[in-house]
């Protein structure tokens, strides 16, 4: 499923809302900055340093960042996170990665991978196989992705988990 949105009177999917820069990026979202609650000593109650992302249109893709003192900062961090919430939340059709496999959650590419991996798993209906298939990569890769990051394999093992299958195991 493809997701529209309007901006700027132009039609926007997936890709093209990962592909935005940061400040389009933001005027597709409602940002929020308050008071982040925890421990942190006396600075980090004093200001309103932490920030919330919510898609404009899709107010269910939110993300935040309390992780600093810094109000840019954290926008960045939020920004970074917003795009894989977006990976995670928005389907296409499956298609072939022909990016570089072996990168981590710090390469600007990241959320794409993510995004088309999950593509083709949701295609596949999780079964790993057909999905490597699909994602043009081995079962062996999409294993080795999965391991490097802990919160794709076990939002993949909820998915799998709904559908009665058993868990990936690594």
């Amino acid at each position: 499923m493809i997701h529209i949105f309007n901006l700027y009177c132009i039609m926007i999917n997936r890709n093209e809302l990962l592909n935005l820069g940061p400040e389009a990026l933001l005027a597709v979202c409602r940002m929020a900055c308050f008071r982040s609650t925890g421990p942190g000593g006396q600075h980090r109650n004093k200001t309103d340093s932490a920030v919330r992302l919510t898609l404009k249109e899709i107010p269910e893709i939110t993300a935040t960042a309390d992780d600093s003192r810094s109000q840019h900062q954290n926008k960045t961090a939020a920004l970074k996170r917003l795009r894989i919430e977006i990976a995670y939340a928005m389907r296409d059709e499956a298609s072939v990665w022909t990016g570089d496999v072996k990168m981590n959650s710090s390469n600007p590419q990241y959320p794409y991978l993510v995004a088309c991996l999950l593509d083709a798993l949701e295609t596949a209906e999780y079964q790993l196989a057909n999905a490597a298939e699909l994602f043009g990569q081995s079962t062996g890769q999409i294993n080795k992705i999965l391991r490097r990051d802990d919160t794709l394999r076990q939002y993949v093992n909820a998915q799998r988990q709904k559908r009665n299958m058993k868990a990936l195991r690594f």
